[in-house]
């Protein structure tokens, strides 16, 4: 099983908790005034703009987020890779000096 699979997503703080409660909110008020008659169909896009660019916005951060871990992720992977190269590479010329020596 690959790490990345294994790596959850980060929670959302407590900030922006409350900033998704409040668009909620926003919204929901927007869709109840839309209802009641009180709130005009440029105030209902405007309130609906806002939470898409929101929405977007924290998915973007979501991402970013994500691509800095995959990138450590690989960083990491590559020294390992690179250090086992180097391990094999030692343990193929002991190999090759005892054979040498062997056939001599």
């Amino acid at each position: 099983m690959s790490s990345i699979g294994s790596s959850s997503t980060p929670s959302l703080s407590p900030s922006k908790v409350d900033s998704n409660e409040n668009h909620e909110n926003e919204s929901s008020m927007a869709m109840t005034q839309l209802s009641m008659g009180t709130t005009s169909a440029g105030e209902q896009m405007e309130v609906l703009l806002m939470r898409l660019l929101t929405q977007n916005t924290e998915t973007q951060e979501q991402l970013a987020v994500q691509q800095i871990s995959l990138s450590t992720k690989l960083g990491q992977h590559t020294d390992q890779i690179n250090k086992l190269m180097s391990d094999f590479a030692r343990m193929e010329a002991k190999v090759e000096a005892k054979v040498d020596g062997k056939t001599r």
